[in-house]
């Protein structure tokens, strides 16, 4: 299993694989500038994220990896590497400084779509498409004003987040 991520002025690259999906044997997690090759960090063990679970913030500041099989996700500082955080959700999409988080709930959750929330919050969450069928990993817009996501049907669904907040705030969460 292998994944990339860009960030969204072409200055940050993610990286992450492993040789074998059972063991993340010969496992990779780095961070290189595309335009110099430099790398910026490479992030040791116990990161062994599958390479299936990797998202960059569009900053190229924050970056989330699964770590390991489950839907535990880790966060770290780029370019220092640090960690950041711990989430025991899994992440799809993070939001310019990581601020709001996105991950597309499939048929072994309870209600299918995509879960939206913020970082300091996770049990504060809204399920934007909910019941929509096979809905595909949400995107944040660079400038994080937007979040978009398809579904195998071929619909492609494009939410403001000032609505998002809306909906938040009738739902009594108070976000703002």
């Amino acid at each position: 299993p292998f994944d990339s991520r860009l960030s969204s002025d072409g200055q940050v690259l993610a990286v992450c694989g492993s040789q074998f999906r059972t063991n993340f044997q010969n496992h990779v997690l780095k961070v290189i500038n595309p335009q110099t090759g430099q790398e910026l960090c490479s992030l040791p063990d116990p990161n062994k994220g599958d390479g299936e679970g990797l998202s960059l913030d569009a900053a190229g500041r924050i970056l989330a990896c699964r770590s390991g099989a489950g839907e535990a996700t880790d966060f770290f500082e780029i370019p220092n590497g640090r960690l950041a955080g711990h989430s025991n959700c899994g992440v799809g999409s993070l939001s310019r400084a990581g601020a709001w988080l996105a991950y597309r709930l499939g048929y072994s959750n309870p209600i299918v779509g995509v879960r939206v929330w913020r970082w300091e919050s996770p049990q504060q969450s809204v399920v934007l498409g909910a019941g929509l069928w096979e809905p595909a990993s949400p995107e944040f817009s660079p400038d994080g004003r937007f979040i978009a996501w398809g579904t195998s049907d071929g619909t492609v669904l494009v939410t403001e987040m000032t609505e998002v907040f809306h909906r938040m705030e009738q739902l009594g969460l108070g976000w703002r």
